[in-house]
């Protein structure tokens, strides 16, 4: 009895445009990978992110079923513009993708051309002169780092942090496998350096 009935509405007009079954913060989720239509996402992006009314709590899913089939139903009586691609009362929670198809996902998420496509956002963003001058706003000015004592880049623990580190760290002994990892990591970065003439 945990499951609710609830509908999106546009912050632009205060016209309802979906109308949804879920449970926990199911409603408050937006975009694609949350099973959102791009007709629902190109609403949101007009209007902004929608109001969410919860129109009834507390029921079983067979009831939540009905209720938002009866909401559906009400809002096109209307001449309400839904994004519903049904009429409602369909699907089923807990539904388990079978290996195969977590396999098909993953691929489209993980696959070559994907990893392609985000390895040339990621280069193009950081080239971006005026998305390095955001990054380097959001460090802070060579001035604002003088003054915490910051050298180049970095970040200042506060006297509260910095003991509750120590006392983490306080009697830790390395195991000898992560003590030979440790000095590799320690011998590359000085390989890295440039030699003094």
């Amino acid at each position: 009895m945990n499951f609710y009935v609830y509908e999106h509405v546009r912050r632009d007009t205060g016209a309802a445009f979906y109308v949804g079954k879920g449970r926990g913060m199911r409603a408050h989720k937006l975009g694609a990978s949350y099973g959102r239509s791009a007709h629902h996402g190109n609403i949101v992006k007009k209007s902004g992110k929608p109001f969410v009314v919860v129109v009834q709590r507390g029921m079983s899913e067979h009831g939540a079923f009905c209720l938002e089939r009866e909401r559906i139903a009400y809002h096109r009586s209307n001449g309400t513009q839904l994004v519903n691609r049904t009429e409602g009362g369909e699907g089923a929670s807990g539904y388990v993708h079978s290996p195969a198809a977590l396999e098909r996902m993953k691929a489209r998420v993980y696959g070559p051309e994907m990893r392609a496509k985000m390895s040339a956002a990621a280069k193009k963003r950081i080239s971006d002169p005026e998305a390095r001058d955001k990054m380097r706003a959001a460090v802070g000015s060579p001035e604002a780092r003088a003054k915490i004592g910051v050298a180049n880049k970095g970040h200042v623990h506060t006297a509260e942090t910095r003991a509750r580190i120590s006392a983490t760290a306080t009697g830790k002994v390395h195991s000898t496998e992560t003590r030979a990892k440790m000095t590799a990591s320690q011998k590359a970065r000085h390989a890295r350096r440039p030699k003094k003439d």
